[in-house]
C-alpha cells in the first residue's frame, strides 16, 4: 500500500504494519502526524487530551494503537478524566470536543473553533448542575 492510498484508520494500520517491518528503528511519530494532518484526524501526541502512550491516531470514532504484538484499532470511547472529583469522558475529532459527564444527559458537543477544552468542560458542568441528574456512567 502507498501512503497516498490511506483513507481510513484501517488503511493506516495496514500501511504502518508494512512500514514498521521495513523500518524497525523508526518510531513512526512524524509519519503518523503527517498522515493525520492530511486526512483530518487527530495525532494523539498533539492533542490536549491525555491519551495512552500506545495510542497514535484517532478519527473521532476509532483509535489506532501500537501494542506489543502490532498495530490495533479500538473503538474510541474517549479519555476518562477527573473533573472536580467527578469522572467524565472526553473525546474529540478534528472539529469538536465531546464532553460527557456520564449522567444520562448524553454528551455536549463543542466546536474547537469556538471552545477550548477547559471552557467546554466547565460549560458542560454547568448544564449538569442545572439538571441535577446523577446516573451511573455506563461507558
Amino acid at each position: 500500500m502507498k501512503k497516498s492510498d490511506i483513507k481510513t484508520l484501517d488503511d493506516l494500520k495496514e500501511y504502518l504494519t508494512e512500514y514498521c517491518k521495513e523500518n524497525p528503528e523508526d518510531d513512526c511519530c512524524e509519519l503518523v502526524r503527517g498522515i493525520c494532518e492530511k486526512n483530518g484526524w487527530i495525532y494523539t501526541g498533539d492533542s490536549v487530551l491525555n491519551y495512552e502512550d500506545e495510542d497514535f491516531a484517532t478519527d473521532g470514532e476509532d483509535l489506532l494503537s501500537l501494542m506489543s504484538d502490532g498495530w490495533h484499532i479500538f473503538q474510541g470511547n474517549g479519555v476518562d478524566m477527573d473533573y472536580k472529583g467527578r469522572d467524565i469522558t472526553v473525546r474529540e475529532d478534528a472539529e469538536n470536543y465531546y464532553v460527557d459527564f456520564c449522567t444520562g444527559l448524553d454528551e455536549g458537543i463543542y466546536p474547537k473553533a469556538d471552545w477550548d477544552l477547559a471552557l467546554a468542560i466547565d460549560d458542560q458542568a454547568n448544564i449538569y448542575k442545572e439538571k441535577k441528574t446523577d446516573l451511573p456512567c455506563t461507558r
